[in-house]
């Protein structure tokens, strides 16, 4: 029986060219500096303006990974534009493969405004239990 060998069809096999990063540590300042690089180019590229703001967001490092808050899902939406382009920036930069941004939507907590005097007194009463004494003590009326 003859061993079996692949034949030879004369074609190269062709290696696509991969992209391979290291884990070289980084800091906050580092973040910074390439974060801004970033903006810049996408700036100069044509970026729109909410893109433009969602890039001086503040954001915060949780070990390699970057965490945005923004305030809707629109903002969101804006970020999953150029986000695989800011990654992959950052991580070439900084030679990091674990670098990563995420969004958080934050949730907006809408308060009762208080508008007539009795909601102003009341809200007031929930601030400083004392002035509910003083009501009762005196007779107040917060109405008049």
């Amino acid at each position: 029986m003859e061993d079996f060998k692949p034949r030879n069809t004369g074609e190269t096999e062709k290696k696509e060219d991969i992209i391979t990063f290291g884990e070289n540590p980084f800091t906050k300042e580092d973040i910074d500096r390439e974060w801004q690089a970033f903006a810049k180019k996408l700036s100069e590229s044509g970026a729109s303006d909410s893109q433009n703001m969602l890039l001086k967001q503040p954001y915060k490092l949780d070990g390699s990974i970057i965490v945005l808050t923004l305030s809707n899902a629109f903002q969101q939406d804006i970020l999953l534009r150029f986000n695989i382009d800011l990654v992959t920036h950052l991580r070439k930069s900084l030679d990091n493969r674990n670098i990563d941004v995420k969004a958080i939507v934050s949730e907006i907590i809408r308060t009762d405004t208080p508008y007539t005097n009795q909601d102003k007194f009341e809200y007031l009463m929930r601030i400083k239990p004392e002035l509910k004494v003083l009501k009762e003590k005196f007779d107040l009326d917060p109405d008049f």
